[in-house]
């Protein structure tokens, strides 16, 4: 049996720090707003991608007839500063949840990646949006449009891009991640073969050494960025294949949890192998947003498509300390020492990070949501907080 919904989008945007945003959120309005990141029939050319921000600039990313859409605004105001497209054909059409790039784009120095649907992986110049070079992964890697399309936001590191090709239906084995030059987009690197999944791509200093988490269909593996070469793997499987949030990290503390009920897991790199801390556990199925960890704790939504909770977990024993209904399913972010939640509904909302009960400081309706559910994760950038659902892209001032 498949999938009947997508449960398992990779988007992924880093959050900025805050100070002081405000608790009253009573007539909160957009400071300002895009309509246009969708053109044509929104229920084939919607995008679920999230939104990257750097400095003065937010670049999201859309989807017209036939070809992906690549957005740059000013953060103060929503000025356009460029767009750009390229020819994407529908070699499948995913109607509702749409044809446009599930990844949200990285920004790297004077560059921008993006990563769409059917494969195409292009780099931009952030500043005039002129496009420096594309590659269509799905040839290097000889892997068909999996079943959601190829999802996962690729990772940038030590002058490489870390892209992953796959996911459920895939297709043959293939390498689970490709390495490319940022500078001109030729090969660099092909890790070990696997099956796919949807999960970003992470590079993480562990333990004292730098790192490529990388789920792949059966399991969590860790890569060296220099060369990809397998460092350890963690077996996990899922129904459908299905990781797509990033693990959480602490030290030396990695925190896994995927959706369809396999539940979560806390392990401990230890002379570079991963050691369990405590037996697998069902409190939290972490389906596509990705946990949190501070002060000791985990904070993630579980569930699956819009019925959820947000909990929190003790890292190091697995304790479950609570678990909150109010916002569905969801996506969070840490910020400030405080979570920005995104409910799949389209309610925002402030929790405090803290283990001894679940104490909401303000909440807002910022979408108003049918289908497909809101997933992009909320991107708040020193007081500015960037919002996306399909062909909207939001901006409130939070300060």
């Amino acid at each position: 049996m498949r999938p009947a919904v997508l449960l398992c989008l990779a988007v992924l945007a880093p959050a900025g720090e805050a100070a002081g945003l405000r608790r009253d959120w009573t007539g909160l309005v957009p400071a300002w707003e895009a309509k246009d990141l969708v053109q044509g029939d929104a229920a084939v050319n919607g995008s679920p991608s999230g939104v990257t921000v750097v400095g003065d600039t937010v670049v999201a990313l859309g989807r017209g007839d036939g070809k992906d859409l690549v957005f740059a605004f000013a953060v103060a105001d929503g000025k356009k500063l460029w767009q750009q497209e390229y020819p994407a054909p529908a070699e499948k059409t995913w109607k509702g949840l749409g044809n446009g790039p599930r990844a949200a784009p990285v920004i790297e120095g004077e560059r921008v990646i993006t990563l769409g649907a059917y494969g195409h992986l292009t780099c931009w110049a952030l500043k005039t949006g002129e496009r420096q070079w594309q590659v269509q992964v799905r040839d290097d890697s000889k892997t068909k449009v999996p079943y959601w399309g190829v999802c996962g936001t690729p990772a940038v590191f030590a002058g490489l891009v870390l892209v992953k090709p796959g996911g459920y239906e895939q297709g043959p084995k293939a390498p689970i991640v490709l390495a490319y030059r940022l500078e001109d987009g030729k090969p660099a690197w092909r890790s070990v073969e696997g099956s796919g999944s949807w999960a970003p791509l992470r590079v993480q200093r562990i333990d004292g050494k730098d790192q490529v988490l990388a789920w792949h269909g059966s399991g969590l593996k860790a890569l060296d960025p220099a060369d990809g070469k397998q460092l350890w793997d963690i077996p996990w499987k899922t129904a459908y294949d299905c990781h797509a949030s990033l693990p959480a990290v602490e030290g030396a503390v990695l925190f896994l949890s995927s959706g369809y009920g396999a539940g979560c897991q806390a392990f401990e790199l230890r002379a570079g192998r991963p050691e369990p801390l405590w037996e697998r556990s069902k409190a939290v199925s972490a389906c596509n947003a990705d946990p949190v960890i501070t002060g000791g704790h985990v904070y993630a939504f579980s569930g699956n498509g819009m019925k959820g909770s947000l909990k929190c977990l003790e890292l190091r024993t697995g304790a479950e300390k609570w678990s909150s209904p109010d916002f569905g399913n969801g996506s969070l972010a840490l910020v400030d020492g405080l979570l920005f939640c995104q409910g799949y509904g389209g309610v925002i909302g402030l929790v405090e990070a803290a283990p001894a009960a679940c104490r909401k400081l303000a909440e807002h309706k910022a979408f108003e949501v049918k289908d497909p559910p809101a997933y992009a994760l909320p991107v708040v950038a020193g007081g500015p907080a960037f919002l996306r659902y399909m062909n909207r892209l939001v901006c409130f001032d939070l300060r």
